[in-house]
């Protein structure tokens, strides 16, 4: 990297080593980041990002060397928490292409209508080639696939959905998705179900940061725990508004003037540590 970019732009890089990532989500419980991670020739993965990782693309795919590069011994990498290789025989149809579509982390909530309380905390993905959705469970910080009563086969969580090119939680703690054709889906468990999810912990790997109010009005001032140095401000087209020399910000630009409303980005002076705010 160039002795000319500063370290702000630096600190901007927030993982490396992905070949084309297609839907991340945030866990909300843990603030982990879950990548869905689209392959070249053999390989689909799903990674987890806390911030700094170097997931091995294009020395790697999955973990497995590709043999681009003379990279003896090979750079410290971070394995993807599941992944699936191109299989020519492949029974659940569509075309002979594979491209993950990285999904959410259920968290039911206290939603009246929310799945049962053993799907919490589970992963779902599906390919957008493939037609079905699958889901696995951290076991002991080995991703497995979880085996739930009604699902398609002992691999596909659901099959035969054509082309689906995203997978989300709602609010309602049904899942959506979307296909290729224009299609928009809900799958939703059908019966009431009882009790109250045992909530994680956040990541310890890196500390939260949190702004209050958020969202807030351009003219009032919005003050950023976890967050210590000076602050960067960025809009949506990663263009920066305004330094300050302290976690906090009056929704001025940099030469006093209102922002527009619309969703901003703060970046602490004292390391990796962003935070997404809202100014209404």
């Amino acid at each position: 990297m160039s002795s000319r970019v500063s370290r702000w732009k630096a600190a901007l890089v927030w993982c490396y080593g992905l070949r084309n990532p297609f839907r991340f989500t945030i866990d909300p419980y843990t603030d982990r980041l879950f990548i869905g991670d689209v392959g070249g020739n053999t390989w689909e993965e799903v990674d987890i990002s806390v911030g700094g990782e170097n997931f091995g693309w294009p020395i790697l795919e999955a973990g497995m060397p590709t043999g681009v590069g003379c990279f003896q011994p090979l750079p410290p990498f971070q394995a993807p928490i599941l992944s699936y290789w191109h299989d020519p025989s492949d029974p659940t149809g569509g075309s002979g292409f594979y491209a993950i579509v990285g999904g959410p982390v259920y968290r039911g909530g206290p939603i009246p209508n929310r799945f049962p309380l053993d799907y919490e905390g589970i992963y779902f993905y599906t390919d957008v080639q493939k037609g079905w959705i699958r889901c696995a469970r951290d076991s002991a910080g080995t991703w497995v696939p979880k085996l739930v009563p009604g699902q398609a086969d002992s691999v596909n969580w659901a099959k035969g959905l054509g082309f689906v090119t995203d997978l989300q939680q709602g609010t309602d703690g049904a899942l959506y998705y979307t296909t290729y054709n224009g299609a928009f889906r809900r799958i939703s468990y059908p019966l009431p179900v009882s009790g109250t999810p045992e909530v994680p912990e956040a990541s310890p790997a890196r500390p939260r940061a949190s702004a209050r109010p958020n969202p807030f009005l351009a003219g009032q001032t919005t003050r950023f725990t976890g967050m210590t140095g000076r602050l960067s401000v960025f809009d949506p087209m990663g263009r920066l508004v305004r330094r300050l020399d302290a976690p906090e910000w009056d929704g001025l630009d940099a030469s006093g003037n209102r922002v527009s409303p619309g969703p901003y980005w703060g970046v602490s002076g004292a390391g990796v540590r962003l935070k997404t705010f809202v100014v209404r």
